[in-house]
C-alpha cells in the first residue's frame, strides 16, 4: 500500500488538495468542545476539522495517504456566539422534522415457507435465463480469446432464500415518508462452470444477505 501511495503522490503534480463544506449557521458544531469553553466569552469560533472531514479533490491524492495527526484548524470572527439554548432552538425543528418513528420487526416466516415450496421451479427458469440472456450478453463485453465462453454446468443448488425479519419506519419531512426493510439471505452451494477453452472457472457457493427496502 505504501508503494501505491507513492506513486499517487508522485503522479500529483499540484493543484486543489481538498475542499471544506461549512454552514455559516453551524460553526459552533465544529467547535471542540475544550475550545468552546475557552471562547465561551469572545466573539470568536474555531473549527477544527480531521482528514475525513474534508473533501478529496479530483486527481488529489488519497485523504488516507495523510497522517492522523493531519488538522485543518480555523478561526472566524462573529458577531456574537450562540449559547447552548441558542443552538438546541435553532436546530429543534430541524431534528423533529427528522425524527423517526420506527415499527417493531416483524416475522415473515410464512414467505419463507412459500419460497421453500415455488423455489424448485423458480431456480430452473433462473438457471435458464443465465445460460440463454445472461451468458450472451457477458460474452459481449469480453476481450476476443474469452468470447467462446462456454456454459458447461450451472445449479444453484437445493437451497432457497429466507426472508425477515420485516420492519417500518416513517417520518414527516416535505410531507409523510414511510420506508419498509425486508431482510433477506440466500446461502446455496452451486455448481457454476465456466470453459473458456484456455481456462476453466467454477463457482461453487453463493452468498447473498442485504436489505431490500421500499420508500412511499
Amino acid at each position: 500500500r505504501k508503494v501505491a501511495d507513492f506513486e499517487l503522490r508522485k503522479k500529483f503534480e499540484g493543484g486543489l488538495l481538498f475542499a471544506i463544506s461549512l454552514h455559516p449557521a453551524y460553526l459552533e458544531f465544529d467547535e471542540p468542545t475544550e475550545m468552546a469553553s475557552h471562547l465561551r466569552h469572545c466573539n470568536t469560533t474555531v473549527v477544527v476539522l480531521d482528514r475525513f472531514s474534508v473533501d478529496k479533490a479530483a486527481e488529489a491524492p488519497p485523504l488516507r495517504t495523510y497522517p492522523e495527526t493531519f488538522r485543518v484548524q480555523l478561526e472566524f470572527e462573529v458577531g456574537h456566539r450562540l449559547d447552548h439554548k441558542a443552538e438546541m432552538e435553532l436546530v429543534a425543528p430541524l431534528v423533529q422534522s427528522l425524527a423517526m418513528h420506527h415499527s417493531p420487526n416483524y416475522d415473515m416466516g410464512w414467505l419463507s415457507w412459500v419460497s421453500e415450496k415455488v423455489w424448485p421451479s423458480f431456480r430452473r427458469g433462473l438457471e435458464k435465463m443465465f445460460s440463454v440472456d445472461i451468458l450472451p450478453s457477458i460474452r459481449q463485453s469480453l476481450p476476443g480469446p474469452l468470447k467462446n465462453i462456454k456454459l458447461t454446468e450451472c445449479s444453484l443448488g437445493d437451497a432457497h432464500p429466507q426472508f425477515g425479519p420485516i420492519s417500518a419506519c416513517s417520518r414527516s419531512h416535505d410531507g409523510l415518508e414511510v420506508q419498509i426493510d425486508m431482510h433477506i439471505e440466500y446461502i446455496t452451494q452451486t455448481s457454476i462452470v465456466l470453459d473458456a477453452g484456455i481456462a476453466s472457472f467454477s463457482i461453487n457457493s453463493l452468498k447473498i444477505k442485504g436489505v431490500v427496502s421500499i420508500r412511499f
